[in-house]
């Protein structure tokens, strides 16, 4: 079974968010768990990070809050530093977070009248292909993403197209990547349309 990727949705009725609550806080226990392990795996590797303030004050922990916290303390200059030599994937203090299965989380937002998309998936090597997207019972892709290249944007804009899924997209800023700015990447009206179609 696959695991979960990035999954966003949308709620017809704003207080059936409420319903995805255990999966959410199932979610967040783990962000934080990972953290942890990532501070201690740090830590022995001669890095002073005081991740348990981090789980203390962050709703939801991730890898680019520990990258700020060593680059505040001197260690590296840029989250790029941080992530090619100590927190990408693979490298010394990576951990791997445990993610519920995508199906789990797909069937209880259909069940709540949501929307499912797959979020930029051009950057997980499991769904590079769409046959692997075709496993999933998906309401859309987030086809325009900075991530993607113009030959990706293309191939899962055809994709979409052919098989009636809703096409998204967005700059995915995080407040933290200086090369990305709000706004540079997004949708058209049409595209737009196409969601307020299925939620009325």
């Amino acid at each position: 079974m696959m695991a979960t990727p990035f999954i966003y949705l949308l709620i017809c009725k704003k207080n059936e968010i409420n319903h995805l609550s255990d999966i959410f806080n199932k979610m967040n226990c783990e962000r934080k768990k990972v953290i942890h392990e990532m501070g201690m795996k740090l830590n022995k590797l001669g890095y002073n990070v005081d991740f348990e303030s981090i789980i203390k004050t962050i709703k939801n922990p991730g890898r680019p809050h520990l990258g700020n916290a060593l680059i505040k303390a001197g260690y590296f200059k840029k989250l790029d530093d941080v992530f090619d030599q100590v927190l990408g994937f693979n490298k010394s203090a990576y951990v791997k977070k445990n993610k519920p299965l995508a199906n789990i989380v797909i069937n209880r937002i259909r069940e709540l009248g949501g929307i499912s998309i797959i979020a930029h998936p051009g950057i997980y090597s499991n769904l590079s292909k769409t046959e692997n997207i075709s496993q999933l019972d998906l309401d859309g892709l987030e086809v325009f993403h900075p991530a993607h290249s113009k030959t990706q944007i293309q191939y899962y804009l055809n994709y979409a197209n052919k098989n009636n899924l809703l096409v998204t997209g967005g700059s995915d800023y995080h407040g933290w990547d200086n090369k990305i700015s709000v706004g540079s990447f997004g949708i058209d009206a049409n595209y737009l349309n196409n969601f307020t179609e299925l939620l009325n």
